[in-house]
């Protein structure tokens, strides 16, 4: 069964990611019918699609365990291309099948296949797009299971490692200096290009943060986008509102904030940040008593220290994923043999009633009312019990021998019975 499961997939540590966003269907509609169309042509019982600013990659499981990788990932890249009109390097693109797929999705869900080690967001996005594949139908209770293991491994790495502590980008680390300890609501950023642009999304985390948009031209835009006040940069230096901390980031060839312009404020702020090369703010600042000054090499020294202090806790999260990987194996095992469990309880289920009927029909003109439903009852009663022999029977021979002893065991008593008579072994 573990054969059944399969990834193909690309990300930005097989390939530059130009090359990695060429799998890109523009309209969500479209992804739906050729994930549709693929799975029929496949013989797919499920399948979704993961798709992330690095990383394009999908998950699925074949109804039969014989599945010829050669084959299948010539077939799947050509299907991409020609829906994609596009060109596809075959060298781009990995498969990864049973152990070495349910860890893949472990590992990822745990954020320890991301750029930035530790991130959180990867956990959202596996969340939103398998429930958006299990309303188009394509999600069925075998890769669910396979996603709520990985959710659960990557919820424990968090907990019981320290791999997603400590800030290891300069936006999530300004917004930590920025917000640690006293409560700082009016923060200032200086200048309003792409890096600025590309920080100020990790601060909308904090609701309570009054924000102040400064720069020499205008910042009315960003002051629009999150809802803060907009001024000019001499405005701003000529008469500077009360702020508590200062980010900036501009191409100025010399200091934006001076040790005199500080000590001439009638209020006192306590945090500057400077992300810019050359310097926005004289050094002397962090001179001046009670304040803290972070420039970038300060800040990279401290990311470097994090990251290093993350990728130490890898070793961690093994015995996570391997203790998940064993449970999710025993359910996934669970649930395969469920629809021969039904079958197996319908088929008793039915030859009892077939028997109850044989019997009141010669023997029960005589019965009550209650006497007849207690016979019920008891049958039922009987039957539950019976099933669980085969059923037990059913599961030694499918650990013992795999999906050939389910085939074995169905077909003999196909022969003879009305058992099994529909039944395969494609979920086994």
């Amino acid at each position: 069964m573990d054969n059944s499961f399969l990834i193909i997939g690309t990300n930005f540590k097989v390939a530059e990611l130009d090359r990695v966003a060429k799998v890109h269907w523009r309209e969500q509609t479209r992804l739906t019918y050729f994930l549709k169309t693929v799975k029929g042509l496949f013989g797919l019982d499920e399948i979704f699609f993961l798709e992330t600013c690095n990383r394009r990659e999908f998950f699925m499981k074949f109804r039969s365990p014989d599945v010829d990788l050669p084959t299948v990932k010539e077939r799947w890249l050509q299907l991409m291309e020609r829906d994609l009109e596009t060109q596809l390097d075959p060298f781009d693109f990995f498969m990864y099948q049973g152990d070495d797929a349910f860890m893949h999705l472990f590992k990822v869900a745990s954020s320890l296949e991301s750029m930035v080690l530790g991130e959180t967001e990867i956990t959202k996005q596996i969340k939103d797009q398998t429930a958006r594949a299990r309303q188009s139908g394509l999600l069925g209770p075998f890769l669910s299971l396979w996603v709520d293991t990985a959710l659960r491994a990557s919820k424990r790495v968090r907990t019981e490692t320290a791999i997603t502590k400590n800030a290891v980008t300069l936006a999530s680390l300004a917004y930590r200096h920025v917000t640690h300890g006293e409560s700082r609501k009016k923060v200032v950023f200086i200048g309003a290009g792409h890096f600025m642009r590309s920080i100020l999304p990790y601060f909308t985390k904090c609701a309570e943060l009054e924000m102040i948009f400064v720069n020499r031209t205008l910042p009315a835009d960003l002051a629009l986008q999150y809802g803060g006040v907009a001024m000019t940069l001499d405005a701003f230096l000529d008469n500077p509102p009360e702020f508590d901390a200062l980010i900036s980031a501009t191409r100025s060839q010399e200091p934006i904030i001076k040790v005199e312009w500080l000590r001439k404020l009638p209020f006192k702020p306590t945090v500057f940040i400077d992300l810019a090369l050359p310097a926005d703010i004289c050094h002397q600042v962090a001179g001046l008593p009670g304040v803290s000054l972070f420039n970038l090499q300060g800040l990279e020294c401290e990311l470097k220290f994090n990251r290093n202090n993350r990728e130490a806790e890898l070793p961690k999260a093994e015995p996570i994923f391997r203790e998940m990987l064993s449970e999710l194996k025993e359910k996934l095992f669970e649930q395969s043999l469920a629809g021969f469990h039904r079958e197996i309880r319908q088929h008793y289920e039915e030859t009892g009633d077939k028997a109850l009927e044989y019997y009141l029909k010669e023997h029960g003109e005589n019965l009550q009312a209650l006497q007849v439903e207690q016979l019920r009852l008891w049958t039922r009663s009987l039957v539950g019990r019976l099933v669980s022999v085969p059923v037990l029977g059913l599961k030694g021979v499918a650990r013992h021998l795999g999906h050939e002893g389910i085939r074995a065991y169905t077909d003999g008593v196909r022969t003879s019975t009305k058992l099994f008579q529909e039944s395969t072994i494609s979920n086994v």
